[in-house]
């Protein structure tokens, strides 16, 4: 009832104009991850550029969108005769670009790495802050809030535990987004607290009902890759338990976050526990 109330405010600022309009201006983005929050929330003609890793469809959520937009080509002269009005990185940038460019009177706006859901939703208001498009940021929240609570219900019908595990036999821990989103969910993260590297005996040994595979299906891409087609592993956690993720869904928190969510709710739904 909480998420109706707030969908049916956003929607009322967005149709009457009650927000305070601000100035037009025009924005550059320098990290993959402002990429999504800057193309999901202002229009075309105020992005001046995009980071080179947004048209790659491995790794960006806004693959198709950035397509039509340009993306920068070159260093920190190539951003100057740019000349946007803000600049959106996030806070890992290097410190020395981020001081230069403030030297010679450029805005900028800086990112942190989200570690929950809260933290998601503070980036989707101060992106929104930041360009005065706050009713849009509320709207992409309202979706992520929607996509939680169904995941949420379904998980509650047929609770079970999960491992992330990447290449290499990586896991993300359980003090992160992800695993903020299984806890709200209601569902066992079966991996530790900060995450790390797992060995073949520990992965086996924590016996989730199902492996949560971080970075898409490339089996025997290379080495990293094989260490999840270990036989062990397979005979353990055949196709029906594993729950699989593009990149391109999970390196970012932006607007193709609620679609990895509904994925991973589908997917858990045909998993029954051991």
């Amino acid at each position: 009832m909480g998420n109706m109330w707030k969908w049916v405010a956003v929607v009322s600022v967005m149709a009457t104009g009650s927000a305070v309009a601000q100035p037009a201006i025009q924005v550059a983005s320098i990290n993959l991850c402002t990429d999504q929050l800057l193309v999901a929330l202002a229009p075309a003609d105020r992005i001046v550029t995009l980071s080179a890793y947004a048209r790659d469809r491995h790794m960006s959520g806004v693959a198709r969108e950035a397509a039509h937009l340009p993306v920068i080509a070159g260093g920190t002269e190539a951003m100057l005769m740019l000349r946007p009005d803000l600049i959106v990185a996030d806070s890992y940038t290097n410190a020395a670009l981020i001081a230069f460019l403030r030297g010679r009177g450029t805005r900028i706006e800086l990112f942190n790495a989200p570690q929950s859901l809260d933290d998601v939703r503070a980036l989707w208001r101060q992106m929104g802050a930041a360009l005065g498009r706050s009713p849009q940021a509320e709207w992409e929240i309202v979706r992520l809030d929607q996509a939680v609570a169904r995941f949420a219900h379904s998980a509650s019908l047929r609770p079970v535990s999960v491992l992330p595990l990447a290449r290499r036999g990586w896991s993300e821990g359980r003090a992160t987004l992800l695993g903020d989103l299984l806890a709200q969910a209601g569902l066992r993260h079966a991996g530790a607290d900060g995450g790390g590297f797992l060995d073949l005996e520990r992965v086996v040994a924590a016996r989730p009902d199902a492996l949560l595979v971080l970075g898409g299906a490339r089996p025997g891409e290379d080495q990293g890759a094989v260490f999840l087609e270990h036989p062990a592993l397979r005979a353990l956690f055949p196709a029906e338990r594993r729950l699989i993720f593009d990149e391109s869904l999970t390196v970012c928190a932006g607007p193709a976050l609620p679609g990895a969510i509904d994925r991973l709710r589908e997917g858990l739904a045909s998993i029954a526990p051991r």
